[in-house]
């Protein structure tokens, strides 16, 4: 089953948490509409872009004796002869397995949250200031990987410029900031 869209896949996981979903063996689940052709670093309209996925796959199909008829996301497994073991669920992120902590943490999620903006961009490397929350909370980030909580405390003096490239670059690699007239768009896009 292949669930598109951010809201939709945390919709569709906790009725799998409540058992509500039975006779499910494989899940795809996809954070932006149609997958990352529709995320929102792609520079081309979504649909023109899904629709070119789909004629290039139909192309292959038509070349490839072997593959017609089968279904795309079928192709590489059947073609290639692989084998792929059964997946095993991994535990659900809890906040500790400690309820009288959790619900601790859990409070501390809500008084940070009260910082974050909630414009659940994905630049700081979580998929929404929740999920940034949860990860401040477990020691993992810190509120300075908020971009935008970056350039308020840049401002404000409290956060060197240079810190909050190092985040950055910890964060999304560090050439990703450099200049590249050869990346889509760009001038001498190849």
């Amino acid at each position: 089953m292949a669930i598109d869209e951010i809201h939709n896949v945390i919709s569709f996981l906790s009725r799998v948490e409540n058992d509500e979903v039975v006779n499910v063996d494989f899940l795809e689940l996809r954070a932006c509409d149609q997958g990352c052709a529709g995320g929102v670093l792609l520079t081309e309209n979504r649909f023109i872009t899904v629709e070119r996925l789909h004629t290039k796959a139909d192309r292959v199909r038509e070349k490839d004796e072997f593959a017609k008829g089968l279904p795309i996301h079928h192709q590489e497994v059947i073609k290639d002869n692989l084998r792929v073991a059964p997946f095993e669920a991994r535990p659900y992120m809890a906040l500790d397995t400690d309820v009288t902590t959790a619900l601790q943490k859990m409070e501390r999620v809500r008084n940070v949250m009260c910082f974050l903006p909630g414009i659940d961009c994905g630049a700081c490397g979580a998929p929404n200031c929740e999920s940034l929350a949860q990860d401040i909370i477990a020691r993992q980030a810190n509120l300075s990987n908020c971009v935008f909580l970056q350039r308020s405390m840049e401002k404000s003096k409290k956060l060197d410029p240079s810190h909050s490239i190092r985040i950055i670059e910890k964060t999304w690699g560090k050439a990703r900031l450099d200049k590249d007239c050869y990346k889509k768009g760009a001038k001498h896009e190849s």
